[in-house]
């Protein structure tokens, strides 16, 4: 089954999956299931980057352009 897969490479960190998904080629044909998984591969996508550059403590969440923390991806989805 075809997959995508974003994850954090880093040497100062070990590797991390973000995002983990099976894709089905006839979902593709709708609209709001792209628009979904647009959005699902920014959130992996951003959380791999601040895996992958994170200097301070590992607990510390990414902050949003309001200020306020959001969590990690795949914290968000409850994994």
């Amino acid at each position: 089954m075809p997959r995508i897969i974003v994850q954090s490479q880093s040497a100062a960190q070990p590797t991390e999956v973000t995002l983990s998904e099976r894709i089905v080629a006839a979902n593709l044909d709708s609209a709001h299931y792209r628009s979904q998984l647009i959005e699902r591969l920014l959130w992996a996508t951003a959380d791999a980057e601040e895996l992958e550059t994170r200097e301070a403590e590992p607990h510390n969440a990414p902050i949003d352009e309001s200020g306020f923390t959001r969590p990690r991806f795949h914290e968000a989805l409850g994994a």
